[in-house]
């Protein structure tokens, strides 16, 4: 696995438009690919007042192309090798993380169809998105303690797809915090698969640091 860091010069024409339209960089990013049907996860992170694209993927990206249209002239994205990571989680194990992701909750079916699958909303209450993450914890292989981690950051997103009319609306949450490794092996699935929806659209993504980092 492979994560990359390209920043993000707000100036240009391209990035303001990807940025109130997701959209664009998952467009971008599947060009980008150098491996036909892999899942690429990325989201973007804004640290001390600048924005970053992150993206992680099983094969290099042309992160120089992504860096051109949406980043600045001459200056060259940043790619780690992330296995030495994810060799290093262990049970027990505690990690600071960051998540962006897109809460999600089936309302009750139609009465009309009682055995019918509701629809699904996103979560725009801060209490039941924070649920929303407990619950996704224990089937992803962590766990949270309710003092140590929170919502740093919620917002609608609202776009147009590509030749189709109708807007997609999706819940963009951000969470940060501490959590502890139960599981290892269900962890690093969850790092590389990335939880919960949309993540075509920049949510998913869960990345971690040691605490002393």
């Amino acid at each position: 696995m492979i994560l990359t860091r390209i920043e993000l010069d707000s100036t240009k024409r391209a990035t303001i438009m990807a940025l109130s339209n997701p959209n664009r960089f998952h467009g971008a990013i599947e060009k980008s690919r150098s491996v036909e049907g892999e899942r690429i996860l990325w989201r973007i992170d804004e640290l001390r007042g600048k924005k970053y694209l992150m993206i992680l993927s099983p094969s290099t990206v042309d992160s120089q192309l992504l860096a051109n249209q949406f980043g600045y002239p001459g200056e060259s994205p940043q790619q780690k090798n992330y296995d030495p990571l994810l060799e290093r989680i262990t049970q027990g194990s505690v990690w600071n993380f960051r998540l962006t992701a897109n809460p999600t909750f089936s309302s009750p079916a139609d009465r009309k169809d009682p055995q019918g699958r509701g629809k699904v909303k996103g979560e725009i209450s801060t209490t039941v998105q924070l649920k929303w993450l407990e619950r996704k914890a224990e089937a992803n292989g962590f766990s949270l303690k309710p003092d140590q981690f929170g919502v740093v950051g919620s917002r609608w997103v609202t776009f147009k797809k590509q030749a189709e009319r109708r807007k997609v609306s999706l819940t963009q949450v951000t969470y940060e915090g501490v959590l502890t490794v139960t599981d290892p092996e269900l962890f690093k699935k969850a790092l590389v698969d990335g939880i919960g929806r949309g993540k075509a659209y920049g949510m998913g993504l869960l990345t971690v640091v040691t605490p002393h980092a």
